[in-house]
């Protein structure tokens, strides 16, 4: 199991003797977080990184994103030199930052996250990928805030959400965790696959925390008719089965588990 589902698993498997004061099942009930002041406004005007990126950067960029690291990195390193002083170091450090966080070196990208967030706090859209690095690092206060500025410039953005979610779901704040991923769900019905999935599978994991196992199943079931090569989730929905007793069905769904593990199509390693 990998990093994401190893976290999970256990989180679940202790929730389950540790419930919430929430309301009943499917029912969000009240916020778990402290009333904080008012933000100040932003005292930057947002630009998207992304937006920006040449397009060698935007090819090495993609590749990271399929995790294919050296390519990227060799795509970087031949920017670099072929744009000699016109090149966009920022740039070029944020694309290999990203690509050390899809290899789950968050120390590595972490460094270079902040580095390029030291020289341009204009490019919001870093501090989505920062967020995910501080979470992956254990730093949950500094995940929720990068998150939380993320979202004080573009308030409905679906990924951000289930950051906060998952910050939530490990602070054992249960109600706010729900609020998230339900939020992150409906603002993108829409969208990429794999994330969508991700927060539905991750509305399960609340529902187990909640003791609802007949919601946790519709959402792990819906995570897997997402995105089927979801492996965490097919491992998740067989859980969930054995404990409402059925047994055939929690098998089938081991079976699809060890199947996708066992060729390598482990897909939503990093929550992103």
């Amino acid at each position: 199991m990998g990093q994401l589902l190893r976290r999970h698993v256990v989180r679940v498997v202790l929730a389950l003797t540790v419930v919430g004061a929430v309301g009943a099942c499917g029912e969000a009930g009240g916020s778990d977080e402290v009333a904080a002041s008012a933000t100040a406004p932003a005292e930057v005007v947002a630009v998207a990184i992304l937006q920006e990126l040449d397009p060698p950067l935007r090819e090495a960029f993609r590749m990271a994103k399929r995790r294919r690291f050296n390519k990227s990195q060799d795509l970087v390193a031949a920017y670099l030199k072929d744009a000699g002083p016109q090149a966009n170091h920022v740039h070029a450090r944020f694309v290999q930052a990203f690509a050390y966080q899809k290899l789950d070196h968050n120390e590595q990208a972490r460094q270079l996250f902040e580095w390029v967030l030291e020289k341009r706090p204009d490019y919001i859209d870093v501090q989505h990928y920062y967020g995910f690095c501080l979470y992956y690092l254990g730093d949950l206060d500094g995940a929720k805030q990068a998150f939380e500025t993320y979202l004080d410039h573009w308030p409905d953005q679906s990924s951000a959400h289930h950051g906060l979610g998952m910050v939530a779901l490990e602070e054992g704040r249960s109600k706010d965790a729900k609020r998230h991923f339900e939020r992150a769900i409906a603002l993108n019905p829409d969208a990429e696959s794999e994330q969508l999935a991700l927060s539905h599978a991750r509305l399960g994991d609340v529902y187990m925390n909640l003791e609802c196992p007949m919601d946790a199943r519709r959402a792990y079931t819906k995570a897997v008719t997402v995105w089927p090569p979801l492996d965490e989730a097919w491992y998740a929905l067989h859980r969930v089965l054995m404990q409402l007793g059925d047994s055939s069905e929690a098998e089938a769904a081991l079976k699809e588990h060890t199947r996708l593990v066992a060729r390598g199509e482990r897909q939503g390693a990093n929550g992103q």
